[in-house]
């Protein structure tokens, strides 16, 4: 899968900032994170690029959560989207 550079979530545009190092350089502690507010997700490239695929898949499934004012725990999302990213990427679902 090619991650996009902009992606449309519940009918807003989202920009997608790789970053490379990006623990160092925003002192953020996690490989991937979105902001509704600014509608960025930002991912760090220094993780492999099935990890980076599966964090976009993260990112999209919390911020429609949030969109649409769900109650969530973090850990299920973390749980829903390696699942559904395992399924997507074994049936041939995302491109290479």
């Amino acid at each position: 899968m090619e991650i996009p550079d902009k992606i449309k979530i519940c009918g807003k545009t989202y920009k997608v900032d790789i970053r490379n190092n990006r623990g160092i350089k925003d002192g953020a502690d996690r490989g991937a994170s979105a902001s509704n507010w600014s509608q960025i997700i930002w991912i760090d490239d220094d993780q492999h690029i099935e990890t980076q695929e599966e964090s976009l898949l993260h990112e999209i499934i919390e911020l429609i959560l949030k969109e649409v004012d769900f109650e969530y725990i973090h850990s299920m999302v973390s749980t829903l989207s390696l699942i559904l990213y395992q399924v997507l990427k074994e049936n041939n679902f995302l491109k290479d």
